[in-house]
């Protein structure tokens, strides 16, 4: 009998808040997320009320519709995270950073993209495992989070691949990041592996330069993409554990080697 009292006594709303305090103490979570959870949890409530069902079920299954939905938000936001690293992966980049570049539009601010990757990286698994790879990588991780500021965000593109999306920033500051990316992972001689860096800015992009009121965000994000990892590119293939800025020479350079790449493909 007590513990039906103690049940007929639970408070949905406190309930409700107790959760959404939660969510908010975990920085991942984001404010549309819980203020989705919030409304949903609440009307549903209110619909169990209003048809006449005694308020111990309302809570027992208001508080599974609430695992429910927390299950669906936590599916959602694994699908956009490295599960290696805990960073955000490529899905996440695509659609995170379009939205901030919008912002960045607005205030009148520039932005910047890094590719990073980690050279002869496979070298590290074939000589020492997998397992030391995926530690190698978790390192590099670490540093670049360590050197880059708070509003800088790392993602994980591919297997030995990441990238930087800075905010408030032009390539020629990009270029001073990178720099210092580039320098603290070689200081820390991680299996001796480096690193080599391609940057892009907004202020070198042609969509975002147009003077339209509202360029394309989808066209920006996919201009800065290509030109960073031309800029990357270039710079392994011209030495590695450097960093290169996007220019025409960058460009013209890819041009080339495309040219050359159909020749041959031709001869085949």
């Amino acid at each position: 009998m007590e513990n039906f009292e103690q049940n007929s006594q639970i408070n949905p709303e406190e309930n409700m808040r107790n959760r959404v305090d939660e969510l908010r103490e975990d920085e991942k979570r984001d404010d549309d997320s819980i203020h989705d959870l919030a409304l949903e949890e609440n009307e549903y409530r209110k619909e169990l009320g209003n048809e006449g069902v005694n308020k111990v079920s309302v809570d027992k299954l208001a508080n599974l519709y609430s695992n429910q939905v927390l299950e669906k938000i936590e599916n959602q936001k694994a699908k956009f995270k490295d599960s290696l690293t805990k960073i955000g992966n490529r899905g996440a980049f695509d659609e995170t950073i379009p939205p901030i570049l919008n912002i960045e539009r607005r205030e009148k601010k520039d932005s910047a993209i890094l590719m990073i990757d980690i050279d002869f990286f496979k070298q590290v698994n074939d000589k020492h495992g997998h397992d030391v790879g995926d530690k190698t990588l978790k390192e590099i991780v670490n540093i670049i989070k360590n050197t880059i500021r708070t509003s800088d965000i790392v993602f994980r593109v591919g297997g030995e691949e990441f990238a930087v999306f800075l905010p408030d920033t032009d390539v020629k500051g990009s270029k001073i990041i990178a720099d210092k990316i580039r320098e603290n992972v070689e200081k820390v001689k991680i299996y001796n592996r480096t690193v080599s860096i391609g940057c892009m800015g907004t202020d070198q992009s042609k969509v975002w330069s147009k003077g339209q009121d509202k360029p394309d965000m989808q066209k920006v994000m996919s201009e800065l993409k290509k030109g960073s990892d031309q800029a990357l590119y270039y710079s392994k293939e011209h030495g590695r554990n450097q960093v290169t800025l996007f220019t025409e020479e960058v460009e013209k350079y890819h041009e080339e080697k495309e040219v050359e790449r159909k020749i041959r493909a031709k001869k085949k």
